[in-house]
């Protein structure tokens, strides 16, 4: 995995992600997790803390946590972004 990055460098649209409610799991590749979060925030999502009922879209990254992947069932009622695939 490649050092993490403490600044984000993606260009977003600041409605792409208007009024989603999101959280991260995992390692995201080449970057820290607050700057990950910075580009959702940027994007017009909100960043909550744990998943809840809240939650409208998630973030798996590398070694994301068994505690929250093991609570998808299908159908998910979210969408998942997967930051890498094995």
């Amino acid at each position: 995995m490649a050092p993490k990055k403490d600044t984000a460098t993606i260009s977003v649209r600041p409605d792409g992600l208007a009024g989603q409610k999101c959280i991260i799991t995992g390692e995201i590749d080449g970057m820290s997790r607050k700057a990950a979060e910075q580009i959702l925030i940027n994007a017009g999502a909100t960043i909550e803390k744990s998943l809840n009922k809240k939650v409208t879209l998630v973030v798996l990254g590398e070694n994301a946590g068994e505690k929250k992947v093991g609570t998808f069932h299908p159908p998910v009622p979210f969408p998942l972004i997967l930051t890498s695939v094995a």
